[in-house]
Formats: structure tokens, C-alpha cells, sequence
């Protein structure tokens, strides 16, 4: 999905990388970091329990087909919702 105008790429995941949990990784579509991410640390995974940590890499895909979410809607995925403000 693609939030804030299009600027966070995120992917849900119900079972990331095949290890039994949930993930959601989000990264800026300009490739940047975020501002509290170690460079070059790019996109941040949380995991269903609420971990939080920044890995090296890219959302892969090309985000063509990706579902917009805009202010104020709500959308849900893999067992995720997300809501924007």
C-alpha cells in the first residue's frame, strides 16, 4: 500500500519471510531514511507484537498496483489495519 501521498510504501505480511509472524515494512518511495533511522538504513519493519527495528533494502515490487490509502481511510490487509490520519 502506498500512504501519506504516496510517499511511505508499506508491504502486510500475515507471516514475514515465512518465520510465523506478522510484519508490516514501510519505507519512504524517494529511498530515503526516515529521521530516526541509522543510515542507510532505509525501511523499518514492525512485527505484530510491536518491535520495531530498520533493515537495508527496498519494498520490492514496482507499486503499480499498490492500494492508495488517503487521509482519513482505513484499510486492511494480511490481518493488518492500517489508519490514516
Amino acid at each position: 500500500i502506498r500512504v501519506q501521498n504516496g510517499e511511505i510504501r508499506c508491504l502486510l505480511s500475515a507471516d514475514y519471510q515465512n518465520r510465523g509472524w506478522p510484519a508490516a515494512i514501510c519505507g519512504r518511495t524517494s529511498g530515503g531514511p526516515f529521521g530516526m533511522s541509522p543510515a542507510p538504513l532505509n525501511p523499518v519493519v514492525v512485527q505484530g507484537e510491536g518491535e520495531l527495528y530498520f533493515i537495508e533494502g527496498t519494498i520490492p515490487g514496482d507499486g503499480a498496483n499498490d492500494a492508495v490509502v488517503g487521509a482519513g481511510q482505513t484499510y486492511q490487509a494480511n490481518g493488518w489495519t492500517v489508519k490514516t490520519e
